[in-house]
């Protein structure tokens, strides 16, 4: 008769053979993503009024990585139309014009840091991200339709109500000025905003092309810096930021600097009216340096 094993072994191997089943479901869940993600994407997508594409989608959690290509964002037809009506081309019908489109996202990000109670981001690369904005000579923005979609999704009376979050009984003396997040590098390339405002008198058809890089967010001993830089042919000839902020446990020191070259204030006549504005001048150029100085006193 064989000898009882101590129940501290038993114990061990019970975790040992959940470890890995939970490995196994794990892996297999992440190669099998391309079969039964899609669909996910979709459903989650159409309840919020959307058709989502993508080329390639691919995700490692545990590896805190993400790459997606090829995405391409458009409205739903209105409801009564025929179901695909958006990508029925060879029948002669028309697809829903895009909403959003997207060459290429890579994402890295430290799991193993959230078990420390932190947020770390080695690096978020964003290329070739378009969206498009239109108005036509009724005022419809043709993003309309999705927005009252979300907006009817959050007064779903099924959904669970959002708690209000508890009051804060964090003492001053535990308040910092220090960035929760340590973001390395985020780059945003070939940002462009194509833009077609029948309202506007003329119509305002333009594309504004943006670039945008941050880093070292977080880094003990290093600034943080953000630098953008913009073209928008028939808005402004050239728009160029440059920041930085020093923080530490109680001070912060930020600079800002913005360059505005050319800005057309006529043809946003019709965006600054409603504000009870009105330019005085067809251009400008625009040129500030801004600072920031904040001290957490001692107690």
């Amino acid at each position: 008769m064989s000898e009882k094993r101590p129940l501290w072994r038993r114990i061990l191997r019970w975790v040992r053979n959940l470890t890995l089943i939970l490995l196994l479901g794990g892996t297999l869940a992440l190669v099998s993503q391309s079969l039964w993600l899609p669909s996910v994407v979709s459903k989650l997508a159409a309840d919020k009024g959307l058709d989502i594409n993508y080329e390639d989608l691919d995700l490692w959690p545990l590896g805190g990585a993400l790459r997606l290509t090829g995405l391409e964002v458009r409205a739903l037809p209105p409801q009564g139309e025929a179901a695909g009506a958006d990508i029925d081309e060879a029948a002669g019908g028309q697809p829903q014009p895009l909403l959003l489109a997207l060459d290429y996202l890579s994402a890295d990000a430290d799991i193993s840091a959230l078990f420390g109670g932190e947020l770390r981001v080695h690096r978020v690369e964003v290329d070739g991200l378009q969206a498009w904005a239109g108005r036509d000579t009724d005022g419809r923005w043709n993003w309309d339709q999705v927005l009252a979609s979300l907006a009817a999704a959050e007064d779903d009376p099924q959904a669970a109500p959002i708690e209000a979050p508890p009051e804060s009984d964090k003492d001053p003396q535990d308040w910092t000025l220090r960035s929760p997040v340590r973001v390395d590098a985020l780059r945003l390339r070939q940002l462009a905003i194509h833009l077609d405002d029948a309202q506007a008198q003329p119509r305002l058809e333009t594309t504004i092309r943006i670039d945008v890089a941050v880093s070292d967010i977080g880094i003990e001993g290093k600034p943080a810096r953000l630098t953008i830089e913009s073209q928008a042919t028939e808005l402004w000839n050239g728009l160029a930021v440059e920041g930085s902020v020093n923080s530490s446990e109680q001070d912060m020191d930020a600079k800002l600097s913005v360059a505005w070259g050319d800005l057309c204030l006529m043809r946003l006549k019709h965006a600054l009216e409603p504000l009870g504005l009105r330019p005085a001048v067809s251009q400008h150029n625009f040129e500030a340096d801004l600072a920031l100085a904040l001290t957490i006193p001692d107690a």
